[in-house]
């Protein structure tokens, strides 16, 4: 069977990282009609893990949040036009995959979905900043008087109680009682060497120890008979084995040409591995 050739047109390529809906106007595509989209996209909301239910309600929130969306990659298909958008509802995020062929709209599956921490938006750390500027400079004028009377008294009894134990030191020396320096040197062996050493060799020991038990991870992922590609790079994600985001990965894959021979199974990756070892693990198959 010949497979469809996945490449890249110019004039597609320039609506990315554009809303949908002005990169479908700026295409000449007719919009995707919402009872098309609502319906094919309800059976990925009763899947299990879905961050989304499949309410009349959220089915309205979705259609809207997608048309408002980014479009984060395009690709052709011989004639089929390849769109995947980020659409957000509150704090959650999908990630849907969305095909255009001869102005007919298909849903042909949701990538991702997650949940975007509170912290990653820009408007919080620029609040964050003023708010911790002002604080500083609040606090500071508040308790600059009193820290430099506090000092100045600080300073005062310091030189008083240096004076008093340099007149107490030399008593004791002149006696002959003075405390020996050495004595509150570490403890050493019978050889007189200082137990710290042997301490640092224990520690030098253990994170050599860790440092190779953390080389030699490794992780084992078991692709199931109805399971996708995407399963295999969000196992990926979230054991760190890859940088990109679940949903850029895919279509790494898609590129080598791997959604279309991977085969069930179990296929082990180790910690520290490159992309193209990545690719070289999955395409030799799985491990018998």
């Amino acid at each position: 069977m010949q497979e469809a050739k996945i490449k890249s047109n110019p004039l597609i390529r320039s609506v990315v990282h554009t809303s949908f809906r002005k990169a479908v106007s700026d295409l000449g595509f007719a919009p995707i009609p919402k009872d098309v989209f609502q319906y094919e996209i309800a059976p990925y909301l009763r899947a299990a893990g879905s961050l989304f239910d499949d309410s009349q309600e959220t089915l309205e929130k979705l259609y809207y949040a997608i048309l408002r969306g980014e479009v984060v990659v395009t690709e052709t298909e011989d004639e089929t036009i390849v769109f995947y958008v980020r659409g957000s509802v509150t704090q959650r995020v999908i990630d849907v995959r969305l095909t255009c062929r001869h102005q007919q709209w298909h849903v042909k599956s949701v990538v991702s979905m997650y949940h975007r921490p509170l912290l990653h938006w820009n408007w919080f750390y620029r609040a964050a900043f003023a708010v911790s500027v002002v604080l500083a400079g609040v606090i500071g004028y508040t308790l600059h008087e009193p820290h430099a009377a506090v000092s100045a008294t600080s300073q005062s009894l310091s030189g008083q109680v240096a004076s008093s134990s340099t007149s107490v030191g030399q008593a004791k020396t002149t006696n002959g009682t003075a405390a020996n320096p050495a004595n509150s040197s570490a403890p050493t062996t019978g050889n007189g060497t200082s137990n710290s050493t042997g301490a640092s060799d224990s520690t030098s020991n253990a994170s050599g120890d860790s440092s190779k038990a953390q080389a030699s991870s490794s992780f084992t992922f078991t692709l199931k008979s109805g399971m996708s590609i995407h399963d295999l790079s969000m196992f990926l994600h979230a054991n760190h084995l890859i940088n990109e985001p679940a949903v850029q990965f895919d279509i790494v894959l898609m590129h080598a040409g791997v959604d279309k021979t991977i085969r069930p199974g179990s296929y082990t990756f180790k910690s520290g591995m490159t992309q193209s070892q990545i690719l070289h693990v999955i395409e030799n198959g799985p491990s018998k």
